[in-house]
């Protein structure tokens, strides 16, 4: 692989920074079962949630969708 050639997907840093938080780890989980996003993480704050979600959404791992 040359110097300038990256790899497609999701860049490894930012998937481990995301899943070392536990919030994360329990929305990621959530959504990968087909919690539906009202019922995702419901038991957290506004604000841990939406940072949980951002971070995720950040790392690639999960993706926004019009559904």
């Amino acid at each position: 692989m040359t110097a300038g050639a990256r790899l497609s997907g999701p860049h490894w840093r930012r998937v481990v920074a995301a899943l070392a938080s536990n919030d994360a780890r329990t929305v990621y989980a959530q959504i990968v079962l087909g919690a539906r996003l009202p019922d995702v993480a419901a038991d957290l704050n506004e604000r841990r949630r939406n940072r949980a979600i951002a971070a995720l959404l950040e790392s690639g791992l999960v993706e926004r969708n019009a559904a």
